[in-house]
């Protein structure tokens, strides 16, 4: 049985459709670019810096907590909205809009400083949704 072979055109199409799909590529790996973004989360009250705030980005379960100094670092893409929250502070979602450093003031929020139970790991709860016995220890007791 003889085949026959198809030869591809030697036309200028080819060329053409080689660079748009090269543009393509490079158009897609800037609009997804990563970045490091870092920056510094302090206390409106103070001015002070606020560690063990939680930053995540938006949508996703990508994220990280601030230092001791208040400081963090996160690789994200351009497009991205850090969320950035802490119990006894209102949380706070910012656009990354390419940006690199992010620094964030936190407002004081006590309406959150309610009854919050933390359990022994590390997760907190509403004490009247809590189906178990809880103790309470007054912040006086802490400092004797």
């Amino acid at each position: 049985m003889q085949g026959t072979v198809q030869t591809l055109p030697r036309g200028g199409n080819w060329r053409e459709i080689f660079v748009f799909i090269i543009v393509s590529m490079l158009a897609i790996n800037v609009a997804f670019a990563q970045v490091t973004v870092s920056g510094r989360i302090t206390s409106a009250d103070d001015q002070s810096p606020i560690p063990g705030v939680n930053i995540l980005v938006k949508g996703t379960t990508n994220g990280t907590i601030s230092d001791g100094d208040g400081m963090y670092k996160l690789a994200v893409n351009n497009a991205d909205v850090l969320v950035f929250s802490f119990v006894g502070y209102t949380t706070v979602e910012v656009a990354v809009d390419g940006r690199t450093v992010v620094d964030i003031t936190l407002q004081s929020d006590a309406t959150q400083l309610s009854e919050v139970v933390v359990t022994a790991l590390g997760i907190e709860k509403d004490k009247r949704k809590i189906g178990y016995a809880t103790q309470e220890v007054k912040g006086s007791s802490l400092i004797k």
